[in-house]
């Protein structure tokens, strides 16, 4: 039996809550589409690639080994309370890379797969799950590598580690968040993308990654504490180590925040997709 379809010009009809149910039914229908386009593109990636797996955390792994030699070089000078600063900019990295690789495999696979839209008519949604599958699996090979190299920092596991599965969920939700928004604001301003390209660096030295936020009072020190990924990663950082846990409250708001940009975002994402596959196949 065909099923019945009806098309109309309204965006939503029946009202947000409805919307929203049929983006959770497309889900559904296209989680197995969303798993094989993983799957694909996973053999195809590390089938090209000399090097493979390793790029997966190569980014994080860099960019700690970088701040690492200028520390102990004496080419600056951080002083860290209650951890080696090498495991401070590791488990910071760390956590900037989880909203970051969240935020841009989202964009890359939902951009990657708009060819396939002009062509194939399949639920939307099934390039959402193939950027979560994806985004997964990146983060728990980052997270390995940087758990090995933590413990030859020092770092010694606690019982606050059981919560870190739910704050590392939380973080790629505000990434995945920020990966839909900008996704449907870049296909009406096209110059949105490089400023997003030039500020994700600026951010990540506000955002206490590599260094502790300033608690002089200063203009710095309003900066890191008016900027949201500075809770983000200070609070993330604790619960992994095992540290005092911190900005306890502006987390969870940020985190209710978040969820709340992510269904905004998965609307608009529904909303202007049509617009787009109509331009390209024009």
């Amino acid at each position: 039996m065909l099923t019945e379809t009806v098309y109309s010009p309204q965006s939503m009809p029946n009202g947000i809550l409805s919307y929203l149910k049929e983006i959770a039914n497309d889900f559904v229908k296209g989680h197995n589409l969303g798993r094989q386009l993983f799957d694909r593109d996973l053999k195809a990636q590390y089938r090209q690639s000399f090097l493979g797996i390793f790029w997966a955390f190569a980014p994080a792994f860099v960019t700690a080994l970088l701040w690492i030699f200028l520390n102990n070089s004496k080419v600056i000078k951080v002083e860290v309370t209650g951890m080696s600063f090498a495991l401070f900019t590791t488990t910071g990295t760390l956590m900037w890379q989880i909203i970051t690789q969240s935020l841009n495999t989202t964009m890359s696979c939902v951009n990657s797969g708009k060819s396939l839209l002009t062509k194939l008519n399949f639920p939307r949604e099934s390039l959402l799950i193939h950027a979560f599958y994806t985004i997964l699996f990146n983060i728990v090979i980052l997270l390995a590598v940087t758990s090995l190299m933590a413990l030859f920092m020092g770092w010694k596991p606690t019982w606050s580690l059981i919560f870190f599965p739910l704050v590392m969920f939380d973080l790629m939700i505000v990434g995945i968040a920020l990966g839909l928004l900008f996704h449907s604001i870049f296909s009406m301003i096209a110059d949105f993308s490089k400023i997003v390209t030039m500020a994700l660096p600026f951010l990540m030295y506000v955002s206490a990654v590599v260094f502790p936020k300033p608690t002089d009072g200063g203009f710095a020190s309003i900066i890191f504490n008016l900027n949201p990924f500075t809770h983000l990663v200070v609070f993330s950082r604790n619960i992994f180590t095992g540290m005092p846990m911190e900005n306890v409250t502006a987390f969870i708001i940020i985190s209710i925040v978040s969820f709340v940009l992510l269904l905004v975002g998965l609307v608009m994402y529904r909303i202007t997709m049509p617009i787009i596959i109509e331009r390209m196949g024009s």
